[in-house]
């Protein structure tokens, strides 16, 4: 241990503990210590005149006054050097440390004409303290003192813990991730400590488009071809009968099996198309002392099929199905698995009688049976059920999900009055409501699809008893800011009439 004070009037105090030892003052015989002055060397002698003469000619040929201030009004009266070109500045110009020369005209003043992105991020860099934290290219990063510090709340190593290192974080981030991650603080990390201060939305967007620029290669965002085949392929993979992601990571905010990774529904979002095949390919190269295991590290045809796979499976979003395993048994946050799910609850600002269906497809909607009208439309999680017990005659619920929608629905047989007379289940799970309208009656089913990039919900309307007349144009008004309506492949059209056993089928997409 050394311990050293420069004017005096300090002390230091070691203590020892042990087995059956209580903490004490470490005893004189147990220990031996040894004092050294520090004596500052004697004064240099002065330069002899010719050498500072040839010191100031060097300095005035690397034109080292271009960055550096000075004191010695002898290099002043030296012939001046001719001015850096403005490209030659912009390269560096310092002898001894590369870019050194543009990166302190830059930050000390704004040039005429704008750097390139590579220096201007170089710079900002710099100027702004990100390297303090964040390693860049082998650079920065935090003491090992400031690194000790933090805590570990997952086991995952030093990326549980450090903030992390930006170097390609333009070819692997989306740069509408980044910029939002640095105006809002949005994180993918829940277990990292570290904090780091928003940036206002201008020089976090231009932030953003520096390293997209700099990091950023042809076919970062390409995407693979989207199949349904293959986002199920992708859900089978993620779950604990594939390649059992879910042991170390999050998905939909539900707990994994293990350490509590980085949410896996936030990938898609998050991550550039390449750089996510890369990553699964070769985490250790990428990111040397990763606890991420590398399952397809040949890149055959089949590794890069099952990549893609997951990938896939990311793409739907909010209405990704939940990957086989997942356990969150102490929540009252319902989900459909296997089958739909039917929730009768009281719903805010609808009726009392309401049935709430999830599905497995992570598409949901609610019937409100008091009207007999299809009412709400969400994705993601289903619904909170803490609500249903709680309190008296219970609590007024909402999705719990997102992209949620409220219905302006369609007008059925005029001004009639509807009335749910019956209702019954499908062998798949999804309900059917039977409905009468004046001297007309009809059938009412929903059932969500995935698409490419989500999903969207189909509604079938049989006609029992006939005519039955359907006004759409309300709904189709109202579509512009919730859910546009489609028959088929077309838009909607505002009237239809069905006789006895005529169905139509209305696309719900928002």
């Amino acid at each position: 241990m050394q311990f050293t004070q420069a004017s005096g009037g300090q002390s230091l105090e070691v203590l020892w503990r042990g087995p059956n030892v209580p903490e004490e003052e470490i005893p004189t015989a147990r220990a031996t210590s040894s004092n050294r002055a520090h004596v500052p060397p004697a004064a240099l002698p002065a330069p002899e005149a010719a050498a500072v003469q040839r010191g100031r000619a060097a300095a005035a040929a690397a034109r080292c006054a271009a960055c550096h201030t000075h004191d010695d009004a002898g290099l002043a009266q030296l012939p001046a050097a001719p001015a850096p070109a403005w490209a030659a500045l912009r390269g560096g110009n310092c002898p001894t440390a590369a870019n050194a020369a543009a990166l302190w005209q830059a930050a000390r003043a704004p040039l005429s004409k704008p750097a390139a992105p590579a220096l201007a991020l170089e710079v900002a860099l710099q100027r702004d303290g990100c390297l303090a934290c964040h390693r860049r290219d082998g650079r920065g990063g935090l003491t090992p003192a400031a690194q000790q510090g933090l805590a570990e709340v997952e086991d995952l190593g030093d990326e549980g813990r450090l903030p992390p290192d930006l170097t390609r974080v333009g070819g692997r981030l989306r740069t509408a991730w980044i910029e939002r991650v640095l105006s809002t603080g949005h994180k993918a990390r829940p277990y990292l400590r570290a904090r780091m201060p928003k940036l206002d939305a201008a020089r976090a967007k231009q932030y953003a488009a520096w390293f997209a620029a700099v990091d950023g290669r042809p076919g970062d965002d390409a995407e693979p071809p989207f199949s349904l085949a293959q986002a199920e392929l992708g859900q089978q993979l993620a779950g604990n009968a594939g390649r059992a992601c879910i042991v170390c990571h999050t998905f939909a905010g539900k707990k994994s099996l293990g350490v509590q990774g980085m949410d896996l529904s936030a990938q898609f979002e998050r991550i550039r198309p390449a750089w996510f095949r890369e990553w699964l390919m070769h985490p250790a190269q990428l990111r040397p002392g990763t606890r991420m295991p590398a399952f397809w590290p040949d890149g055959t045809a089949q590794d890069r099929q099952q990549i893609d796979a997951i990938w896939a499976w990311l793409s739907l979003g909010a209405a990704a199905p939940l990957p086989a395993g997942l356990s969150d048994a102490d929540s009252l946050v319902l989900e459909a698995t296997e089958r739909p799910r039917l929730h009768g609850a009281f719903l805010k600002d609808l009726s009392a009688r309401c049935i709430a269906v999830g599905t497995p497809l992570r598409t949901h909607y609610a019937y409100d049976v008091e009207h007999a009208r299809l009412a709400w439309l969400w994705r993601g999680a289903f619904v909170d059920a803490s609500g249903t017990w709680s309190g008296r005659a219970g609590q007024l619920l909402t999705p719990a999900g997102q992209d949620w929608v409220v219905l302006e629905d369609l007008r059925v047989g005029g001004d009639a009055p509807r009335q749910v007379i019956g209702r019954r289940v499908q062998p798949d799970g999804y309900p059917v409501f039977v409905v009468r309208v004046g001297a007309a009656e009809f059938e009412d089913s929903a059932m969500p699809r995935l698409v490419a990039g989500g999903s969207e919900l189909v509604r079938t309307l049989r006609c029992v008893r006939g005519p039955l007349e359907l006004d759409l144009r309300a709904a189709n008004a109202a579509s512009a800011n919730t859910a546009r309506l489609f028959v088929g492949d077309a838009a909607a059209a505002d009237r239809y009439t069905l006789q006895a056993d005529q169905t139509l089928k209305v696309v719900y997409r928002w």
